[in-house]
């Protein structure tokens, strides 16, 4: 996983822990949709088949 896509949610981190921000709902909602889209774009791509293909015939 690539560290770029956590670099919002450690901004937010470290703002609150060294410049005394609070936490707002904003970012308390922010949070999991950040952490989720982390999660869905470091999936792996689904296989596809390949169009030339052909199926096996019956019989």
């Amino acid at each position: 996983m690539t560290v770029t896509f956590l670099i919002p949610l450690f901004g937010a981190l470290w703002s609150v822990l060294l410049l005394g921000e609070r936490l707002g709902p904003g970012l308390l909602l922010g949070t999991p949709l950040v952490l989720a889209g982390t999660a869905l774009a470091a999936l792996p791509a689904p296989a596809r088949a390949d169009p030339l293909d052909k199926p096996p015939r019956a019989g």
